[in-house]
């Protein structure tokens, strides 16, 4: 089991890398270009494990792809997150950035919901061999679908008008990741401590918890699936009131009642 999350945590230690590199890019070339390219990165991966040979075919090269393939999509998502949450931010107004902030995750999580409700499904109404031969493959397949919705939407939208404006002024940045580094490293710090516990609290949710409740409390697969498609359910819907919320009362009273809530929610 360790050995199987180590394979899924590559691409997680892959993701603040995709971050730099496309956070870069979409300084410099525009949050529209960057979230483009990375949504060609992330095709890569969707593709090549629907259609990864088995260990019996080629052997330790295999496995070897997989990982490869999983550091891809982290590279990915890195880039996907962070530009789709700035382009969000710098199209809203004022009084609405934590709603449109929001959106990102809520749009993130709803994506989760779709993957678990696909596992739940197919736990309930496939069999245990077609899941381990085909249906695994088809679910990334349809995955490939949504990117090509993702690309037509994509291509349609405006540009940023924050990197519109410092295009025209000439204030777009020759070394992003330099400048932050030196004169925002403090704030960089506080952003990476920030979002840690939420970040950890959600994966142990997604990803660890449906496997958790089968083998350690006694669940069935697709009860235990049940269970965590619900709760992934409830975070599409909170994030967007949370958001619209802290534009209310500002953004410092919810991160704080969020951390107290999950210290005292992780007791129970």
């Amino acid at each position: 089991l360790l050995k199987v999350f180590a394979v899924f945590a590559v691409g997680y230690f892959a993701r603040p890398i995709g971050a730099v590199i496309f956070g870069s890019i979409g300084d410099r070339l525009g949050r529209k270009k960057a979230l483009l390219l990375s949504l060609v990165v992330m095709a890569v991966p969707t593709v090549g494990m629907a259609l990864l040979p088995t260990h019996e075919t080629i052997g330790m090269l295999s496995p070897i792809v997989l990982i490869i393939l999983r550091v891809l999509q982290g590279i990915s998502i890195g880039g996907e997150f962070t530009g789709a949450t700035a382009y969000l931010s710098e199209h809203s107004a004022d009084d609405r950035r934590g709603l449109a902030g929001s959106l990102t995750v809520s749009s993130a999580m709803l994506g989760i919901l779709l993957g678990s409700l696909v596992y739940t499904l197919m736990e309930w109404f496939c069999t245990p061999d077609f899941i381990q031969i085909w249906g695994w493959r088809l679910a990334f397949l349809g995955g490939f679908g949504i990117l090509i919705i993702a690309a037509w939407l994509r291509w349609t939208m405006p540009v940023s008008p924050h990197f519109q404006k410092a295009k025209s002024e000439g204030k777009l940045a020759t070394h992003p990741v330099r400048s932050c580094l030196r004169n925002h490293f403090g704030a960089l710090m506080r952003g990476v401590l920030l979002i840690s516990l939420p970040a950890m609290l959600c994966y142990a949710l997604t990803v660890y918890m449906s496997d958790y409740l089968h083998k350690q409390a006694g669940f069935t697969r697709s009860a235990a699936g049940l269970m965590v498609t619900i709760a992934i359910a409830m975070a599409v819907v909170i994030p967007v009131l949370v958001g619209a919320w802290s534009d209310r009362i500002g953004r410092r009273p919810i991160i704080r009642m969020g951390f107290i809530a999950s210290i005292i929610w992780s007791v129970p």
